[in-house]
């Protein structure tokens, strides 16, 4: 649940699609979910989609990279509806290498101002630094903590009949020592 939060507000920065900055937004989404914790529940989806398609067969798969093809989305998607995969993998980058919060922000700066489509060519070529690249950014560890074990009492049903033999629906992000020391909007963030 962390890394998805973590992974939607970059996207929304990216974008420029911050209602409030940083912080502010972060915490406006945390009261929310605190209020709501059906905006990101499983359980709460699943009601939804069986409600509007009552009789349909749910089908869910969980996106941790230690599960699929080849540790690739890509891959795994394709291997599933049977098309063959190319022989030759890639030489282990990441595919799609996390920007830090800061970077993020910066680029829907850049699409404001300059259109989302020279963002995205910016992006490309940026440079590969701590500044420019980071996970466990935008959360807290104490907000992580929070937001994965709030978010998974609500969806204990849905991890009972889809994935039983998991001792948890998600699989903790290991945070580092570093990351384990991260707080927003101080001067060490960057």
């Amino acid at each position: 649940y962390s890394d998805f939060f973590e992974a939607d507000y970059k996207q929304r920065a990216k974008a420029g699609r911050l209602s409030n900055g940083g912080t502010e937004y972060i915490r406006q989404q945390l009261d929310l979910i605190r209020n709501h914790p059906e905006r990101l529940s499983f359980s709460a989806k699943l009601a939804e989609i069986r409600a509007a398609f009552p009789g349909v067969t749910v089908a869910p798969l969980l996106y941790e990279r230690s599960g699929m093809v080849r540790g690739n989305v890509v891959d795994d998607f394709l291997s599933r509806i049977g098309t063959p995969l190319a022989e030759e993998v890639s030489a282990g980058a990441v595919s799609n290498p996390s920007q830090s919060r800061a970077a993020s922000e910066a680029f829907g700066v850049i699409s404001r101002a300059l259109g989302r489509k020279k963002s995205r060519q910016l992006r490309r070529i940026f440079v590969d630094d701590p500044v420019m690249v980071r996970r466990n950014d935008v959360l807290e560890p104490d907000e992580r903590a929070w937001l994965d074990e709030f978010v998974a009492k609500q969806d204990t049903a849905f991890q009972q009949e889809f994935f039983p033999d998991r001792p948890e629906l998600f699989t903790p992000t290991k945070l580092s020592d570093e990351d384990k020391m991260f707080r927003r909007d101080t001067p060490e963030e960057n």
